[in-house]
């Protein structure tokens, strides 16, 4: 590929590339491993999708005010399809997470429409500009 500078790169590093990207991250996602088609996996997630593990539906719900790293986890999971940990850890079962000393947020969820997984970073990503898209349940 060929760098800013026109001249010929073999897949080496650009320091001054390197030094203008400190800081940004590289999210993505991935097909699941499964040799199911679309249609079936669409069939199975949608006979599969109660409010909580036990199937109860949420009796009030708040917008957040305020970060917490609650709120990022919720985040993650609502920004995947889901209202709760509860709904996923029924679904797919209990998330991956980062280590503690990384903050012991999310690290990988699967999608609630298709099964794809999604990548997270080790970091904050929910800004304060996005938390009042976040919805805390609360169940009886």
């Amino acid at each position: 590929f060929r760098s800013h500078f026109g001249s010929r790169l073999s897949l080496a590093r650009c320091i001054s590339c390197e030094s203008a990207m400190d800081g940004l991250a590289i999210g993505g996602v991935s097909a699941p491993m499964t040799a199911e088609r679309p249609q079936q996996v669409k069939k199975q997630l949608s006979r599969r999708t109660p409010d909580a593990a036990d199937g109860r539906k949420p009796t009030r719900m708040e917008r957040a005010k305020a970060w917490t790293p609650e709120i990022e986890d919720q985040f993650r999971l609502q920004n995947s399809g889901f209202k709760s940990l509860d709904e996923y850890v029924d679904m797919y079962g209990e998330p991956e997470r980062w280590p503690n000393e990384l903050g012991g947020f999310i690290s990988k969820t699967q999608l609630k429409s298709n099964g794809y997984f999604v990548y997270w970073r080790k970091f904050r990503e929910c800004e304060d500009k996005h938390l009042a898209q976040v919805k805390i349940y609360y169940y009886d």
